[in-house]
């Protein structure tokens, strides 16, 4: 099944009814995937990418128009549409910078602060990163670059949906590695596809692009099924390229520079895009650290805000969002706490310093808490 609305691929092809099974209690397109996952025969046989290449983009799906579907929240429902035309972001970091720092990792400039990783922070941070697709395969969770919001709406990416079904395999083929060489075929083609067409998309289609991008390239690593190696330094070449193409097209909340509150839209957008970024430098020093290559501070990253807090995140609902941001807004007048705060420098261990990163700290979820013990480890607190 490919996920389509109103009629996926299969049932169109063999002119069969198609019809969702949706639950009030789940995101729409999480348990079609792990519910159908009982139907499929074993192994799984996925649709080639190529035979969906221009629907995997921004697709509706019409959750009211399921027989016996029931919404438990009507305002829920009515909040979590979102209007992409609402979305304003601002470039405001070297994305040329961002782009090219894939060099420095062979031949680093007289600038650059080489930093270290100490095994066991290597040893974390993989066992952090590895369960973000494996959450992927359980019901109610999403790796925390992904907004819930962005699987849970009438408004389904299809691209995440492929993401969540080729997760699926790839999990089943480690506990059945017999159709091994089949998914890691489809998992390349939708990496490749998802490259070719990232730089023509709108802004939730490359978030999702990226998204995908980075937690194949995390699950294909982490570690990698047996006899195959789809993860090389091009493929963070790659990333370092889709991260340039998030800054170029704006990290920042237009709004945000001016301390007002921006639409719920765009706070979505960028916040997961810089949430994105983040993980995809973590991968880039494990991996690095893994095959012996230095790492670096990633100062063209100066500026970026740091993630905000987990109640902000976490809302699904418009009207509670904009009321949690305003006193989001309340509580840093004196300006976002930003990654280069945790990293060392004169100010570390100030009492400025220290109390504006204990403010952040104090209402982190699971993606703040790791950033911020990454930093402890190497730059202290």
């Amino acid at each position: 099944c490919t996920l389509e609305k109103s009629a996926c691929s299969r049932c169109m092809s063999k002119s069969l009814h198609c019809r969702y099974n949706v639950h009030s209690r789940s995101s729409t397109s999480h348990r079609l995937v792990t519910e159908n996952l009982s139907h499929w025969p074993s192994p799984f046989r996925l649709v080639s990418s190529s035979n969906v290449s221009d629907t995997l983009g921004l697709a509706k799906a019409n959750i009211n128009g399921n027989a016996g579907y029931k919404p438990p929240d009507a305002q829920r429902v009515h909040c979590a549409i979102l209007d992409s035309t609402q979305i304003s972001l601002a470039s405001t970091l070297a994305s040329l910078q961002i782009r090219s720092r894939w060099m420095e990792t062979f031949v680093p400039s007289s600038n650059q602060t080489p930093k270290t990783l100490q095994p066991y922070t290597v040893q974390y941070l993989s066992c952090v990163l590895a369960a973000y697709s494996k959450s992927m395969t359980s019901s109610e969770k999403y790796p925390p670059i992904i907004h819930r919001l962005q699987v849970e709406t009438e408004q389904l990416s299809l691209t995440l949906a492929t993401c969540y079904r080729l997760v699926l395999q790839w999990d089943y083929c480690r506990k059945t590695p017999s159709n091994v060489a089949k998914v890691t075929e489809d998992v390349q083609l939708e990496m490749q596809r998802l490259l070719n067409e990232y730089q023509t998309s709108t802004q939730i289609k490359f978030l999702a692009a990226f998204q995908a991008y980075l937690l194949y390239s995390i699950m294909a690593f982490l570690p990698p099924l047996p006899n195959t190696q789809i993860v090389g330094h091009s493929t963070f070449v790659s990333l370092q390229e889709m991260a340039s193409n998030a800054s170029a097209t704006g990290l920042a909340c237009t709004a945000e520079l001016s301390q007002t509150r921006p639409t719920w839209e765009t706070w979505i957008v960028a916040s997961a895009k810089r949430r994105t970024i983040y993980a995809s430098y973590l991968f880039n020093n494990v991996f690095n650290a893994i095959n012996g290559v230095g790492t670096y501070l990633a100062d063209e990253l100066t500026g970026l805000p740091l993630p905000a807090t987990k109640a902000l995140w976490e809302c699904q609902n418009r009207v509670h969002w904009e009321s949690e941001y305003d006193t989001y807004l309340g509580s840093w007048k004196d300006g976002e706490i930003q990654i280069a705060e945790l990293w060392r420098s004169e100010a570390t261990g100030s009492p400025e310093r220290r109390e504006r990163v204990e403010r952040w700290v104090h209402a982190a979820d699971e993606f703040r808490m790791t950033l911020f013990a990454v930093c402890c480890h190497i730059h202290g607190c």
